[in-house]
């Protein structure tokens, strides 16, 4: 008979055999790549995540009914469902915890967060998403999370704050944890009847405060729906129901971020594509941040990976020649009838210029007709306006018509002409000067290079004359088309925190958005930021300028070249811009001194047309305006409920720096990219 000892160890034993099978059956379960290095590898470190988990939060029903949202709990459904789908197979279902409505109590959620932390090793990867409301602590540094059971006048009872997440992950051992939060929902308690609830009126304290939470601890990163003072937006035109930035999170994870086709899609892809769908489905309204510190190729889902090209040798097909002689001829003739139809106008210019002699006029005609003698369609006027000229020459002074058209006599002002009637008939050099009034012709003024306006701060002259605005890039800025603008001067730098100081200290006004990160003597040569359009117009006034049109600002970058940014065509650099500096707003430090960046100015000596801060123009922006605008000097829109903005800023891409790409934001807007300089009519002596 066994001896009580021998069955413990016998016992022992079994329970060891048995945890051994059930390991190498949970081994083979896996995938190779799972065995080795985890359900998904980073790109960028070769580091493999184990598995992946998440919890999934979103609450449209609160008991305080004021409360209620119309898609939040489908933002979190939509979510939980997609990375189910994405990892079915690879990791238990368990692994995803969805709460909704009223599962998403304070109770319920930290129980669930909880486990899940609890759970996770150090080499997995811990997703939480939130769709809720968000309240500030009042006078406090702490941001609530409101849940199904909260009363928004005492969050602090039963809602969940930052701490209470913190605490959760400090007693966790995982090492990765991303957070997607769609919380800036306070102030939208009586948006329901809205076509686009607008989710915040505390905004910008919601979002720096989600800022923070990206920034305080490693392994964090929060990738939050809007920043700044923005607003975040939710409707059926996202997604069919859902908050835009939920509806580009959605995109993006299916594949729409995997720009580099790896079958991966990594947190900086997902963030940058995100932040371009907001941006676009939302008009400009509403910009995603991300804070925290974070390997780029992060990866958070797989995606299909697009069929490779079968290598394959096949039979070698003749190669068919292709006889491009027709489309080489056609474009010769594109060529030559444009550069008729630019000399053409040149030709009627000079033609209407009544300052310039008749002899270049001719000299000029005789040119025309020698270098397009072929299917010019020109020459009956040119004839008509060569006879008209002989005309003039054969016909007395007196008897020319005069510029102020079929005035009787009696009604006209005196002139030379008037005063000359019995002088002998000649030609005389610039005769045609004497029928017009006798102001100064603004043609025949050789104006300033150079103007300091009231600021002190030096503008340039940008010539009068036609340039090419707006490209075939983006819808808005279509068509190409040419627009004529008088002589102007621009400042030749965006206006800076130390001119604004001064403007401050005189007019009383309030300070902008983030000026308490100012630094005085430190900051004075750094554009300044925060500024609404109405502040814009008012510091321009308040020295006798104004703000540029938006063909203004746009000629001043391009000149009269059409190149593709104000140094020319080569690619942007930190050199010829500031730009691309991620993430998130950290202080003036990201913004460049302005007039620094030699390299990057403008073919006129204009600085920081392209990064640094976005600029204000006049304009109100319409997206078709472009093929109804005035040839000549457009104003812009007479009315809007946006305007525009020009240049992208320290945070933009390179896409953003075009001279010819626009935005368009409120007028009310305050950003923390998005600054403006000043511009002048000429006026002559």
């Amino acid at each position: 008979m066994a001896s009580r000892q021998d069955v413990t160890v016998t016992l022992r034993t079994f329970k060891i055999v048995i945890s051994c099978l059930l390991l190498a059956i949970n081994a083979l379960a896996l995938p190779v790549s799972a065995q080795t290095r985890g359900v998904l590898v980073s790109p960028t470190t070769g580091v493999g995540i184990g598995t992946v988990w998440g919890v999934f939060v979103g609450i449209s029903q609160y008991q305080q009914t004021a409360l209620n949202l119309s898609f939040a709990d489908k933002d979190a459904q939509s979510l939980h469902e997609l990375f189910t789908d994405n990892f079915r197979g690879r990791i238990p279902p368990d692994h995803f915890r969805l709460l909704v409505n009223d599962q998403a109590t304070r109770g319920g959620f930290l129980q669930t967060l909880s486990e899940v932390l609890r759970l996770s090793q150090p080499e997995d990867l811990v997703l939480i998403t939130m769709a809720v409301h968000g309240l500030p602590e009042i006078g406090g540094s702490d941001l609530y999370f409101l849940m199904h059971d909260t009363d928004a006048s005492r969050p602090e009872d039963r809602g969940i704050s930052q701490y209470d997440i913190f605490k959760q992950i400090q007693r966790s051992k995982v090492r990765k944890i991303v957070m997607f939060l769609d919380a800036c929902h306070a102030g939208a308690f009586s948006s329901a009847e809205s076509k686009i609830a607008r989710r915040s009126a505390d905004a910008a304290e919601i979002n720096r405060l989600l800022t923070a939470m990206g920034q305080s601890q490693d392994g964090i990163t929060v990738m939050s729906s809007s920043s700044a003072a923005e607003q975040s937006q939710e409707g059926k035109q996202f997604c069919g129901g859902h908050g835009a930035f939920t509806c580009a999170l959605l995109n993006g994870l299916k594949g729409g971020a995997d720009f580099d086709r790896n079958g991966m899609v990594q947190i900086r892809e997902l963030f940058d594509y995100t932040y371009r769908e907001v941006k676009a489905s939302t008009r400009g309204i509403q910009h995603p941040a991300i804070e925290g510190r974070y390997d780029n190729g992060l990866p958070l889902a797989t995606t299909p990976i697009p069929p490779t090209v079968d290598a394959t040798p096949k039979a070698v097909q003749p190669k068919k020649e292709i006889d491009l002689s027709e489309y080489e001829r056609i474009q010769e003739l594109a060529d030559y009838q444009s550069k008729m139809e630019q000399a053409w106008k040149a030709v009627q210019s000079l033609a209407q210029l009544r300052s310039s002699e008749r002899s270049s006029r001719l000299a000029l005609m005789d040119k025309f007709t020698k270098d397009f003698p072929v299917d010019n369609p020109h020459m009956k006027e040119l004839e008509e306006l060569r006879k008209r000229f002989e005309q003039e020459a054969r016909t007395p002074l007196a008897d020319k018509p005069s510029s102020l058209g079929s005035l009787p006599n009696k009604e006209r002002p005196a002139t030379t002409a008037d005063a000359s009637k019995t002088s002998p008939t000649k030609e005389l050099k610039g005769v045609e000067v004497a029928s017009l009034p006798s102001y100064k012709l603004p043609q025949l003024i050789s104006p300033p290079k150079e103007f300091t306006g009231k600021d002190g701060v030096a503008m340039v002259l940008i010539p009068g004359g036609e340039f090419i605005m707006g490209s075939e890039e983006k819808p808005d800025e279509r068509p190409a088309h040419p627009v004529y603008l008088a002589d102007y001067f621009i400042d030749t730098v965006e206006v800076t925190t130390g001119l604004y100081r001064k403007f401050l200290v005189s007019t009383k006004r309030d300070p902008p958005y983030k000026w308490d990160d100012v630094l005085e003597g430190r900051d004075d040569h750094k554009p300044v930021i925060g500024v609404t359009h109405h502040d814009a117009v008012a510091y321009c006034r308040w020295v006798e300028k104004r703000l540029p049109t938006e063909a203004e600002w746009e000629k001043a970058a391009r000149g009269t070249d059409q190149r593709k940014f104000p140094w020319g065509n080569d690619e942007p650099s930190e050199l010829r811009g500031n730009f691309g500096r991620c993430c998130g707003w950290k202080g003036y430090s990201l913004l460049n001194t302005v007039g620094t960046t030699e390299q990057g100015k403008s073919l006129y000596g204009v600085y920081d047309l392209a990064g640094n801060v976005w600029e204000w123009v006049a304009d109100w922006y319409a997206p078709d305006y472009y093929k109804k605008s005035p040839s000549s000097n457009p104003p812009g829109p007479s009315t809007g409920d946006r305007k525009v903005i020009r240049g992208g800023s320290w945070s933009n891409s390179s896409a953003d720096l075009r001279v010819t790409a626009r935005d368009r934001v409120p007028p009310a807007y305050k950003n923390m990219s998005l600054g403006f300089r000043c511009a002048r009519d000429f006026q002559p002596n």
